[in-house]
């Protein structure tokens, strides 16, 4: 039962957190979206204002793909799957990944975002 409890609160904890990186980057602060807030800066995209179009996440604000398409992922680990939508695929993808994943079960390990 003390590792139901030790759970329950980091889990508040995390919540906690996740409101904060909400509360940064104005949409919730799950993976997804941290990762489209992250490339958006470093890479100078306009983000659509709703998170649940199809294809892509935004558009190139500048440099030589300014008015490009674009589709972010953020990965905890690099495994080599690209999660697409075939249907209507974006123009570009920026994939930001951390280290090469092992093969393997994921028991015991972690997956940091970065």
């Amino acid at each position: 039962m003390d590792e139901l409890k030790t759970l329950g609160d980091l889990i508040k904890t995390k919540n906690d957190i996740e409101t904060q990186i909400s509360q940064i980057i104005d949409r919730p602060g799950l993976q997804g979206h941290i990762g489209e807030f992250i490339a958006g800066k470093i890479f100078d995209l306009k983000l659509h204002e709703d998170a649940t179009k199809r294809g892509n996440d935004g558009v190139f604000r500048s440099g030589p793909l300014a008015g490009k398409n674009v589709n972010v992922k953020l990965y905890g680990k690099r495994d080599n799957v690209l999660d697409i939508n075939l249907t209507d695929p974006a123009e570009y993808y920026l994939v930001l990944t951390g280290p090469k994943s092992h093969i393997g079960s994921s028991r015991g390990s972690t997956r940091p975002l970065v």
